[in-house]
């Protein structure tokens, strides 16, 4: 008769398993904000806008808007791009390639369309088709701002300073003039009159010879 098997200890042929790590949300490392790869074999056809960088290494038929774009040997993009900065090292078609401050061309980058850039600065080998111009970043003019000229308000009479008058200044102005009657005249005294004429005569006397 069999016995049941009864395992002495443990089995020492295969190795413990070490406990799972849990792995946190925040100790995976990010990718950085509004970054778009399109790799080798992708083909897309779309509008990107609002991007920080576009690194092309497949196709883009579309219209890119972005600060940054690469487009590395082996990619290419048909259509329009308007950037800060641009790295073609691939083929670039289309009606229209913008760049606001600088554009890198490499040895082995095809470019047809027309380029608006700021500094351009191509490789040995590197192939441009198109328009080429120079557009200079503009500088803000400081506006001076316009005040208002003061309103001058209107002067009422009230508002003006009045001047002290002299009390008989102010009497003589106000006190109409008195009109002259008969009775104010000079009366004439005869006995005066009779009085001056004798003295008159006395003096006009001639003085007797002694």
């Amino acid at each position: 008769m069999n016995k049941p098997y009864k395992p002495s200890g443990p089995d020492k042929s295969f190795p413990t398993p070490k406990p799972v790590v849990q792995v946190k949300a925040k100790d995976i490392p990010k990718a950085p904000a509004k970054q778009l790869i399109i790799g080798a074999g992708v083909m897309v056809k779309a509008d990107i806008t609002e991007a920080d960088l576009v690194l092309i290494e497949g196709c883009v038929e579309g219209t890119i808007n972005a600060k940054c774009i690469m487009i590395l040997d082996g990619g290419s993009v048909l259509g329009e791009a308007t950037c800060d900065v641009a790295y073609i090292a691939g083929i670039f078609t289309g009606p229209k390639l913008i760049t606001a401050e600088k554009l890198q061309v490499g040895s082995t980058g095809r470019i047809k369309a027309s380029i608006s850039y700021n500094i351009i600065s191509m490789d040995a080998g590197a192939v441009v088709t198109g328009m080429i111009v120079n557009c200079p970043p503009k500088v803000e003019e400081e506006k001076v701002e316009e005040k208002p000229a003061e309103e001058v308000s209107e002067i009422k009479k009230e508002d003006l300073v009045k001047e002290p008058i002299a009390e008989s200044a102010k009497d003589s102005v106000n006190e109409p003039e008195k009109p002259v009657k008969k009775d104010d005249t000079i009366k004439k005294d005869p006995s005066k009159e009779a009085a001056v004429a004798a003295d008159l005569a006395k003096d006009d006397a001639p003085t007797p010879l002694s």
